[in-house]
């Protein structure tokens, strides 16, 4: 899915949508140089945090789960139990 990607985690004091998880007011995001502009060193490569673990090579494969719904309209249950009522019963 992500295959010869690189991904580097940002601190969440550098991360603009953090802000809001914070519980930020509109005041604070409304002056917030990190809300408009994202962090300093986002504009200035020289400066950007360093990561040191390598990218794996091959990721896990993923296992498909399949996931069966069913929609029942009640009206119709009802309607066969009604039905099934006058059936007699087996007798053993």
């Amino acid at each position: 899915m992500t295959k010869d990607a690189t991904w580097q985690h940002v601190p969440s004091e550098d991360n603009p949508a953090d802000l809001l998880f914070r519980g930020s007011s509109v005041e604070t995001l409304r002056s917030s140089s990190l809300w408009w502009n994202g962090p300093s060193w986002i504009r200035q490569p020289e400066v950007r945090p360093s990561y040191s673990k390598e990218p794996e090579a091959e990721l896990p494969e993923l296992k498909t789960i399949s996931v069966i719904l069913m929609a029942v309209n009640t009206r119709d249950i009802i309607q066969i139990r009604r039905k099934l009522v006058h059936w007699k019963q087996p007798e053993f």
